[in-house]
This record gives structure tokens, sequence and C-alpha cells, in this order.
């Protein structure tokens, strides 16, 4: 096997400085790398004394690291000598060592017949200035995806565990960046804790021992989230587009497959208090991976180089435990003064250039999430695309986001009722941004409690305990008005995306509401219309649909009668047929690996947390993406409007194992999923519902083969 240190060992280089600290892994490299050597001698010191490279049995007859060398020197002109000194970093500082390297490494230079390898294995890097010109430094290459899909199936054969082989590359790029000894120490973990399988089921597992890394190292830092996707109020452009980047990073193995490219990150910038941090935290749990905060003043160190050496390491971490978010809170603090006009220090210009370089050119599954307050000291090649996927813009809370973030915050704490009135609070706040209204909230209830008495009514919180609580708070809008002024002009010089759905006079622009008034037909048509417009054969031949006739294009030419046909050798956007809708509605494989795949509604047990219905509103249709999402990130499959099956409706339910059922003489077909307008009651995933024309909560969701 050809690795690096192979290469410098035939180029004569006399020191090799290998960054790791898993010894085994080492020894294992050392001895492939030489093999090609007839005559050879391998010799190892550790800050213990000299040992056997073989057994690893201690000298007793060398008392120091100088000593050992005086031994070896006159060895390089008999044989090739190869020396590992691992774990010695006191001895490496001292003056008498370092010269004695030196002439070491000298002789290797000026005499082909003397051979003299010294291979310093050690976790950091600190070469001794004595040594900087004579020493090259190498990592140990991690495994790639291929390599470790073999190793987890030698590791299974050795250990006996069973394997998913489904999960197998899901599983390989989760591992990916790992030395082998933290592999081990994972799947060991995995073997205790997964009932001796090895399966995506112990993703949790993977997180929390990649958490144990980070805690080894003092320039990041692991964060522990509870926040989830749904507890931000509105923000639903951003919502919406870090869901379907959550599809990649949950499906990473597939995606590859497919050619989609990893997403790289996001720059979230805007108004202080209005939900950046939490959109951060909420989207490691989205992405279901862990989440490492970068602090940019960590990684000053006193020495020259210290600080590009330790964003260096940073980066690195990260990029082993990936995949991973990484993010850095308030970047325009962190590298204060990056501006044309040359107010940064140099090492913050250098650290700045470091990370941006990175950020450019990586590939990895580090997914990056930036925020910022203010971007005007930034140059404008920072907010280029390529460097981040998007770039978004969080303003102060609109009326309905205030609305939805009161709720949140009363619902955490036990407090919302039907007699609160959201729209009058909305009304009243406005200016203000989500971590006022949460500490409204929390004051209210504070008081509240304080002043609460024997009556169980007296204890509800009213919309008037919220408007008095709302008079003691001032508005960080109002508090920070010049400012503000400031920071609204440069993002709207820089034409930022709006992370929030635009209101005008009152009504939305863009509406993100599901579709309604639609009949099973009408969906069939706009399949077809959509297939078209991608360049894709349309699914359905709807030549003869006055007559109520239809057929199947198959994607080998044919058309087959609808009871017949094959929707796996389709290749255009059709309607799922009632059981595909059921199974990716429930959350499909990662719920069943969850164990969540019978919630009674669409990604919970608790119906308001993922649906719209009759009791909560409004009686009208409500925007996609602002009720929780399932575990494949759908949103309202319970709940909004009626989804449109394939099926047809003179059966009860379909059996698992049946693909579907279409009876050309019925007319009615089955529809899933309940609505706005239906009674809380009915609204479980299994019922069903069956129509023949259009209705005003009628809607339809597609699917495709691929």
């Amino acid at each position: 096997m050809e690795t690096n240190l192979s290469k410098y060992l035939r180029a004569r280089r006399p020191i090799i400085w290998v960054h790791s600290g898993d010894y085994k892994e080492v020894d294992t490299i050392v001895t492939e790398a030489t093999k090609e050597y007839k005559n050879k001698a391998i010799f190892e010191y550790r800050a213990f004394g000299a040992v056997n490279f073989e057994t690893k049995v201690k000298s007793d007859e060398v008392a120091d690291l100088y000593s050992f060398l005086n031994i070896l020197f006159s060895v390089g002109f008999k044989t090739n000598v190869f020396l590992l000194i691992k774990n010695t970093e006191e001895e490496m500082k001292e003056a008498r060592n370092i010269a004695f390297i030196k002439k070491i490494a000298e002789k290797m230079y000026n005499d082909i017949n003397y051979n003299f390898n010294i291979i310093i294995v050690d976790e950091d890097v600190n070469v001794p200035k004595g040594l900087e010109k004579f020493t090259s430094i190498i990592d140990i290459e991690t495994m790639d995806e291929t390599t470790i899909n073999q190793y987890i199936q030698d590791f299974a054969q050795k250990n006996n565990a069973r394997i998913y082989w489904d999960d197998l590359g899901d599983l390989s790029i989760s591992l990916k960046g790992l030395t082998k000894l933290d592999l081990d120490h994972i799947l060991n973990m995995i073997l205790e804790e997964n009932y001796g399988a090895i399966s995506k089921g112990a993703n949790q597992i993977i997180i929390r021992e990649k958490g144990q890394i980070i805690k080894k190292s003092s320039i990041l830092e692991i964060i522990d989230f509870k926040e989830k996707i749904e507890e931000i109020g509105g923000l639903e452009g951003l919502k919406e587009w870090l869901s379907s980047k959550a599809q990649v990073f949950r499906r990473l193995d597939e995606a590859k497959k497919f050619g989609v490219d990893t997403p790289k990150g996001v720059l979230l910038v805007g108004m202080p208090g209005c939900g950046k941090s939490l959109a951060a935290k909420a989207s490691a749990r989205l992405f279901n991976v862990p989440l490492l905060r970068l602090d940019i003043g960590r990684l000053l160190g006193k020495y020259v180089g210290e600080s590009e050496h330790n964003m260096r390491i940073a980066l690195k971490t990260a990029e082993s435990i990936s995949p991973c978010i990484l993010w850095i809170d308030e970047i325009e603090k962190a590298f204060a003064g990056i501006d044309q006009n040359g107010g940064a220090s140099d090492i913050t210009k250098r650290l700045f250039g470091q990370f941006l370089t990175w950020l450019q050119e990586k590939e990895n599954t580090v997914f990056v999430v930036a925020t910022a307050n203010d971007i005007t000291a930034f140059p404008p090649e920072f907010l280029r695309k390529g460097r981040f996927d998007e770039v978004f813009f969080i303003d102060f809370p609109n009326e309905e986001e205030r609305e939805r973030i009161f709720e949140i915050h009363l619902e955490k704490r036990g407090k919302m009722s039907d007699d609160i009135n959201l729209k009058e609070l909305a009304e009243e706040t406005e200016g203000y941004c989500g971590a006022d209204i949460e500490e409204i909230v929390k004051n209210a209830v504070e008081n509240k409690f304080i002043l609460e008495t024997e009556n169980k009514e007296e204890k509800k919180i009213t919309t008037n305990n919220l408007l008095e609580a709302t008079k003691s708070i001032d508005s960080l809008s109002n508090i920070l008005s010049d400012k503000i002024d400031v920071l609204k002009k440069s993002y709207k010089k820089f034409k930022i995306k709006s992370a929030s759905q635009k209101i005008k006079n009152g009504k939305k622009i863009g509406g993100r509401r599901p579709v309604e008034n639609v009949s099973w037909w009408d969906a069939l048509e706009f399949c077809n219309k959509l297939s078209k417009k991608y360049g894709l054969k349309p699914v359905y031949d709807l030549s003869r649909k006055e007559e109520g006739i239809l057929r199947i294009h198959q994607s080998n030419g044919k058309i087959e009668y609808p009871n017949v046909a094959d929707f796996r050798k389709t290749e255009g956007f059709r309607l799922p047929t009632e059981v595909e809708w059921e199974w990716f509605a429930r959350g499909g494989e990662v719920a069943m690996q969850d164990g969540t795949f019978n919630y009674d509604y669409s990604g919970s047990d608790n119906l308001n947390e993922v649906a719209w219905h009759y009791d909560n509103s409004g009686k009208e249709t409500h925007d996609v993406g602002t009720k929780k999402p399932n575990q494949l990130g759908l949103y309202d499959c319970s709940g909004n409007v009626w989804e449109w099956c394939y099926d047809t409706a003179n059966y009860g339910y379909i059996p698992e194992k049946t693909p579907y059922i279409y009876d050309e003489v019925c007319l009615k077909k089955r529809m899933k999923g309940n609505s706005w307008y239906s009674s809380p009651n009915t609204c479980e995933l299994r019922p069903v519902n069956s129509e023949d024309s259009n209705g005003r909560d009628f809607g339809f969701r597609i699917v495709r083969t691929i």
C-alpha cells in the first residue's frame, strides 16, 4: 500500500513527523512502508525508555534518548535504521537531543551510504526550531468510504455481529474521518448498546461518541441541543431550505450515488434576537448530526504560526467527525476589521483567508452555519456563491410570525389556551424580536405564579396578563433604532434573500399554502405537465379523460391498463398509491429505525404539533412548513388538505403487500391525511376518504420513481 510515509522514506527525508496519537496504526503503516528494505532495523523510543518495536518490551540498557541516539548512530552505516520516537515532548525540548538528531539528519543529506530515518510520532506538531528545515510533516490518511465499509464487515465477522446491509453505505459516511482506534471504540459501543447489530439505528451512539472526541479538544466545543425546527416561529423560507438540505444529509450515500453535491453551509445575517442561533441548533437536530461551535478567540496563540495551526486543527477535527454542523456565532466579531480599509490584525487576516479557502474548496460533509448581525465590515466576496450555498436575511418577525412565537413559548410552558388572543398580542408587539416576546411570556408566567390564588381559573394566563408584561419590556428595534436603520440599508445593498414570507398591505406575497379545490383528474394533468417541463415521459395517458378512461405509460414504451401497470417502471411525476402515501407519511425507514413509525399522526402523537385541523386552523389552510415535519422532513401529511392517492375507493384498507387497487368502474378515488376542516378525533393516519369530484379542502402531493 503506497503511503506518504513510503514516498518520504524513498526520498531520503531524514526526519518525518507523523501527526497522530494512534500508535497501533502508525506501527502498521511503518511496517508496511519498510517492507521493501531487505536490510533494516526498526527501533522505538518512548518517554519511559527504549522498547522492542515488535514486542513493546522495555529495555533496561538505555537511560535516555540522548544515550539511545548515541548507541544507534553508527548502525546507520551498516543497515537501514528506522527510529520511532513516541510521546517524548519534554526530551524533544532538550538542546543536546535536538543537536544529535540534527547531526543524524545532516549525515543523511551528506553521505549516500548513511541510512538513518527518524520518525517522530505525536498528537501535536511542535517541531523544534533547529530541526524545521530537515522535517517533513504527514498526517495519517483516514480510510475512504469503501475501506470503512470493508472494515465494518470484517469487524462484524470477527465479533459475530449482525449488519443491516442497506445501512452500510450511510454508516460508512458517518464514520468517515475517524482513526481506526476511534472506529473500534465506536463499533464496540454500538455492539454493546444496539443489541449486537450494526445499523443506522445506532446513529445517536455515533453522535455521542464523536462528542467525546471533541471534548478532548480545547479548540472546538460540542453543543448539546434539544431545539426543534418547529420551535422557530416563522422563517418559512429558511426552514424549507434547511429541510431540503437535511434530506441530503440524512441520505448521504444515496445522494452521492445520485450525483447530488454535498451541501456546504449557510450564512444567516440580520437582527439580533430573531432566531439565528436557534436556527443553528435546530438544524443539527433536523440533520441528525453533532453540533460543533468554533470560537475564533480560542484559536489565537502567543507564538508565530500558532493561531494558523490551531485553525488547521479545528477544521481537521471537524472533518474527522463529519457529517456534522460547524457553527460560528457572530462571525463578524470573530474576524473584526476584515474590510478594504485593512482594520484587522495580520493574524486575523490570515485566519480569515485560511477559513475562506477551506470553505471554498471543501468537499467534506461539514455543514457550516455562520451567523452575523453586521456584515458591513466584510468584503463583498465573503457573500459570494461558492462560499455558502445560501445567505439569508432574518428581519424582525412579521405579525403572523409574532403570533406563532407567542404560541410556541406559551405551549412550551403549558399556558396556551383558546382564550388567548394571539392576533391582538401580535398587533401590540410590532418591532419586537423573538427574544423580546419570550421575555414577555416569561414575565407574565412569573407574575401570575407570584399572584396565584386557589381559584384554578385565576391561574390561567390571559391576554391582559401578556399585554401588561409587554409594558415593562422595550422592543429591541426601539432600543437600537439608529443602528438597525444602518443594518437594514446594508442588507438591501447586498440584496440578501429573506428568510421569512413577505407581507404587503396585510397580504401574503408568494404564499406557500397548499393548492385546494383540485379534482383527481386535475392532479393527474398537473403531474403530466410537470413531467414534460423537466423532460420526463408523462405517466398518464389522458387522451380519453372525458370518457373516464386512464392508461399508464411505462418507461419501456408500453401503455398498460391502470390495474396492471408497474409504477416502478414509470419515469415522470405521479400520485402516490395509498400504500406509498402511508409509508412516507409515517416516516418510512427513518421512523422504523427510530421506533416512531406507529405514531398516530405524521411525525408525532401530538396532533397540534404536526397538523392544522378544525380546532386550530381558523377554518382555512396554512403555509406548508409552519408545523413540525415528520421523520423524513415532510410537512402536513396530517391535516391542512386531504391528499389524493392513485387508488380507487371501493375497498376497505389496502393490505401492505398489495401495491394498489384500481377498478375502472369505480368513480371514487382515495384520499388520505384529513384537512383543516377535519375534527381532531378523525385525524389519525389510517382513515381513508373517497370522493369523485373536487372540494375546498382537496389537494395532492406527488412522487416519482427514481
